[in-house]
């Protein structure tokens, strides 16, 4: 092999490099920023079952409509097949957790 040519494939490799690097970095960056959202989120579920807690203490909350509200939310919009019972179990985690509260 030529030193140009030689020259020619380092050059290529070193450029290959670069942008997996410059890639990692940016699915780095996009998953700090998806791990950041998550958190706030969390925050907002947790301040929002502390409400629902205290509402819930002076004015019980009627699991049944509760969930009839859920699915009926979701089978008008766009859920997908098994949907509605993954959130009715979020749902109903809730509701048990400020009923313990």
């Amino acid at each position: 092999m030529s030193d140009e040519n030689n020259n020619a494939m380092v050059a290529a490799v070193g450029n290959v490099d670069k942008k997996v690097t410059e890639f990692q970095t940016e699915i780095v960056k996009a998953f700090n920023q998806m791990f950041q959202h998550v958190e706030i989120m969390a925050g907002h579920i947790i301040s929002l079952e502390a409400m629902l807690a205290a509402v819930h203490a002076t004015h019980p909350i009627d699991t049944a409509k509760v969930e009839a509200y859920v699915r009926a939310r979701i089978e008008d919009g766009a859920g997908k097949a098994g949907q509605a019972e993954q959130t009715l179990d979020v749902t109903r985690s809730i509701l048990d957790r400020i009923a313990k509260a």
